[in-house]
């Protein structure tokens, strides 16, 4: 008997089912490292606009002098706004900054679409500024406090 084994040129079906399979799990990884890096990029975005909107307020406080700026969580738009003969610059630089953060940062939707959701101390020259908004889709609070000596 003189038989020849040929010899396999090319590739086999299963060889090519077991290359695409491979290749789809490093495609999936992939497009979740895609997915979870545009979420983390969302994330620092807003804590940068936080930050840059806490600081702005704690620079308005130093230029107007600390009275007037102190404002409470459940404090509402409409004790800000007065007529305009009785509006001081403290008030009227809160209205401005609380617009600011309604426009930059996702609102926190604590059932109560009137109140402020910040908080605003100025207590023997110390600032603490802490700006709370929703980070994600599945509704975390995220929060951050800026404390700053006058």
């Amino acid at each position: 008997m003189n038989s020849k084994l040929n010899p396999q040129a090319g590739f086999s079906l299963v060889e090519v089912l077991v290359a695409l399979l491979i290749l789809s799990i490093g495609l999936l990884g992939l497009a979740g490292l895609q997915i979870t890096g545009l979420q983390q990029n969302q994330g620092a975005l807003q804590r940068t606009r936080a930050a840059q909107l806490a600081n702005d307020l704690v620079d308005r406080i130093r230029v107007g002098g600390a009275a007037g700026y102190d404002l409470a969580p459940t404090d509402t738009y409409a004790t800000l706004s007065l007529p305009v003969a009785d509006v001081t610059v403290a008030q009227l630089d809160l209205i401005g900054w609380l617009a600011d953060i309604s426009t930059s940062l996702p609102a926190v939707d604590d059932g109560n679409a009137n109140d402020v959701d910040v908080t605003v101390s100025v207590v023997n020259g110390l600032v603490t500024v802490t700006i709370p908004w929703t980070g994600d889709r599945q509704g975390t609070i995220d929060t951050l406090t800026v404390v700053s000596q006058l």
